[in-house]
């Protein structure tokens, strides 16, 4: 066997096509369902529910703030990011090279090997 008759055989299958009676049978049930809206594309309005009692003094509230929601959102950016750089600043004071300065009887010198 050739490497060319080796490779997948594939068979190509088409969809089932209606014939000449079940083409316009469906045609005419196509054409009646786009005339009847009432099928399936009225659908029934949401109605909004009214919240209880006890919460609509918060969500009163909520909606006088609302505007300055944003100003407070910035300004938690603003802490989070000075919180970032202040601990990035630690971590480089805690990390950086500091000079080693030997006192006492022994010396440092390098050893030639």
């Amino acid at each position: 066997m050739s490497a060319r008759n080796r490779r997948l055989q594939v068979e190509w299958v088409t969809a089932a096509q209606p014939d000449a009676a079940g083409a316009e049978w469906l045609a005419k049930v196509h054409k009646q369902l786009l005339a009847d809206d009432s099928i399936q594309f009225d659908l029934p309005t949401l109605a909004q529910p009214e919240p209880p009692t006890w919460l609509k003094p918060l969500l009163d509230g909520l909606g006088k703030i609302g505007p300055y929601m944003i100003y407070l959102f910035w300004g938690a950016v603003i802490i989070g990011l000075a919180i970032i750089a202040f601990g990035l600043w630690e971590a480089w004071k805690v990390n950086r090279r500091m000079d080693v300065e030997i006192t006492g009887p022994f010396s440092v010198t390098p050893v030639n090997a």
